[in-house]
């Protein structure tokens, strides 16, 4: 039987929540929750049988074989810095500001300590079969594709007001930070980003300053080009991304009302259809299942004692780059 590692969780929100459920469902033990919310400590208490504290201290880390970040984004540099000063394996949620991540993936690689930025997109099923596909040829040669992304800004989390918490702040905006989201997918499928023009544009008003749509012309140092909508205003959830390649179609549309799928179409032959299978979400729209399998990684590389995961904050810098140069066209 494999020893379970005892892990901090940072930040009991609702990325905190599904943390704690997955780590349990992997056997592993959540030894401290941290929050400095009252509410968000006794519901971790109640659901998860974790002790909580409303702040985590260096001692505290020195005991712990890990520690997941999931506080709001402009909260992650301050406890990653304490991971590294404690030189404890770190998992942290998608990042969407690069402001002090340089230094902190140059002192990681320095002294060699494992910091897994979240790249949660890699791990749906419909990204990974679209790529699997794309190896074997199923479309020919990848020319162009569409693809939107977009969900209600006030669907995220129904049972709070979207004003009290992070997506309506101007550095940390919903949409903002669901860019960087998709790119660490996109990139992993078609590499490196060569040229970009967009426009990003406020509809809803949600909050001053938050910006609400990003439209984006991108080319691929690979040769391709796409067009990417990234909103939270469509109403009803949607990502459906379709290529067009040399010998076909490929179509992935994870919110189709018959189901998630992915479909190929080539000429002269009947459309085939492949089910994109997701365990039930717990809550909300999207499952835990990708989200436990990052998890896992993350876990296996602490047991192994790797210190450098295939998805690296190097990458991560890389993609929050192309997010600056989005922001920086629009303008």
């Amino acid at each position: 039987m494999v020893k379970p590692l005892k892990v901090v969780v940072i930040g009991l929100g609702s990325m905190g929540s599904r943390r704690l459920r997955c780590l349990k469902a992997l056997g592993h033990d959540a030894v401290l929750g941290v929050d400095p919310r009252a509410d968000r400590r006794r519901r971790a208490e109640r659901e998860h049988g974790v002790e909580t504290a409303t702040q985590v201290t260096a001692s505290t880390l020195a005991k712990a074989d890990a520690v997941v970040i999931s506080t709001p984004p402009y909260a992650h540099i301050p406890f990653i810095k304490m991971a590294l000063a404690a030189r404890v394996p770190c998992f942290v949620e998608a990042s969407v500001m690069l402001p002090g991540l340089p230094a902190l993936w140059s002192r990681a690689q320095k002294q060699k300590t494992l910091v897994w930025p979240s790249c949660t997109m890699r791990y749906f099923r419909g990204p990974r079969l679209v790529k699997e596909l794309l190896s074997k040829n199923a479309a020919g040669t990848p020319w162009s594709f569409v693809y939107h992304s977009g969900q209600w800004l006030p669907d995220w989390h129904p049972w709070e007001k979207v004003t009290d918490y992070y997506v309506t702040r101007p550095e940390t905006g919903g949409g903002r930070e669901i860019v960087p989201f998709e790119l660490a997918w996109l990139t992993w499928v078609f590499g490196p980003v060569k040229s970009i023009k967009a426009q990003c544009a406020v509809k809803a008003h949600f909050a001053p300053g938050v910006e609400d749509l990003y439209q984006i012309l991108l080319e691929f140092k690979s040769g391709v080009r796409a067009m990417l909508q990234v909103d939270i205003l469509a109403r009803a959830p949607v990502r459906r991304f379709a290529l067009e390649g040399s010998q076909g179609r490929l179509v992935w549309d994870q919110y189709h009302a018959s189901g998630a799928h992915v479909l190929i179409e080539k000429p002269g032959r009947a459309p085939k259809r492949l089910a994109v299978v997701e365990p039930k979400p717990a809550r909300g729209i999207n499952s835990d299942g990708p989200y436990m399998a990052e998890l896992n990684d993350f876990l296996s590389d602490v047991k192994a004692r790797r210190w450098k995961p295939r998805y690296t904050l190097g990458d991560d810098i890389a993609i929050l780059r192309v997010l600056d140069r989005v922001r920086a066209n629009s303008k």
